[in-house]
């Protein structure tokens, strides 16, 4: 009975370390593409603080395209891949909540929607 108790004892453990050794390498693998979501996010609060008339009532969505044309952003890429996003931007009560998702080559923001970047 001991002997069961100990190796279930272990295997927990084992599976908790390597959940967390997996866990670390895909948040550092992923941290250039994070910071890239945050670029295109800080764009677009700049965009907005700089022109407050443009402000949504309820809800709108900037491209990257669109930040890289008025010069809010330089550019989407990271390395050698080109990327492209856009950042929802949307009234909640008395403030605007910034939304930035992004899609390249080897990484997509979860509920990343193609259809918007090919809509605007």
């Amino acid at each position: 009975m001991k002997k069961i108790v100990y190796t279930g004892f272990l295997i927990v453990i084992i599976l908790v370390l390597g959940l967390t050794v997996i866990g670390l390498n895909l948040k550092a693998k992923n941290q250039n593409y994070y910071e890239l979501e945050k670029r295109i996010e800080e764009s677009a609060k700049l965009y907005y603080s700089q022109y407050p008339e443009k402000f949504p009532s309820n809800k709108t969505i900037i491209t990257s395209d669109k930040l890289i044309e008025i010069n809010f952003l330089k550019n989407m890429k990271l390395a050698k891949e080109n990327c492209k996003g856009y950042v929802v931007v949307e009234k909640v009560y008395v403030y605007y909540e910034y939304a930035p998702y992004i899609k390249c080559k080897n990484y997509e923001t979860k509920d990343f929607d193609e259809r918007i970047i090919e809509e605007i």
